[in-house]
This record gives structure tokens, C-alpha cells and sequence, in this order.
């Protein structure tokens, strides 16, 4: 028999190894081996190759994250107010 820990005059339980730590630990075990292979999927970016570009410049748009087959609809708004981009589609790789 163990004997009791005490701490300040009051008398503490031994802690004992539950059975059902083990088949836990276990679920744990295969939740964490089986979630490495679940795919993530980023969140959609978009790029350009340049910083800035000069008046009238061809921009270059690059996009990732992006479902394979998923449509994708980009709309390029202007500094100016009196210019409207008009909404370009396109399907992801």
C-alpha cells in the first residue's frame, strides 16, 4: 500500500493509471497520423510581377491557391474614377 502524499495537513490521493488512458492515447494516436494526409487547399492569392506600373503598362496577374477547375472572376478597378475595368473570367488549372 502507498502511502497518501499531504500537503499542509491534507491528505492527497496517489494518482493511478487509468485504463482509458491508453485507448485515447491511441484515437490520438490515428487522429494525428490521419490528418497529415487530409489535403489543404491555401487561401486564393493573386500577384503581379512588377510593384507599380507606368499609365497604359500590360500588367501581368498571377494567381495560386486556387481549386483545380474552379471558376475565377477578376475585375481590375483604376486611380480614375471615370475609367471602369470591365470583370475577366477564367478557369483555374
Amino acid at each position: 500500500m502507498t502511502t497518501p502524499l499531504r500537503s499542509q495537513g491534507i491528505a492527497l490521493p496517489c494518482p493511478r493509471a487509468s485504463r482509458a488512458l491508453l485507448p485515447n492515447l491511441l484515437w490520438l494516436f490515428l487522429f494525428l497520423l490521419l490528418s497529415a494526409f487530409v489535403p489543404v487547399f491555401a487561401q486564393p492569392t493573386l500577384t503581379t510581377d512588377l510593384p507599380d506600373y507606368p499609365p497604359g503598362a500590360t500588367v501581368t496577374l498571377t494567381g495560386s491557391g486556387f481549386a483545380p477547375g474552379e471558376s475565377v472572376q477578376l475585375q481590375v478597378l483604376h486611380n480614375d474614377p471615370d475609367s471602369f475595368g470591365r470583370p475577366g473570367f477564367g478557369t483555374a488549372c
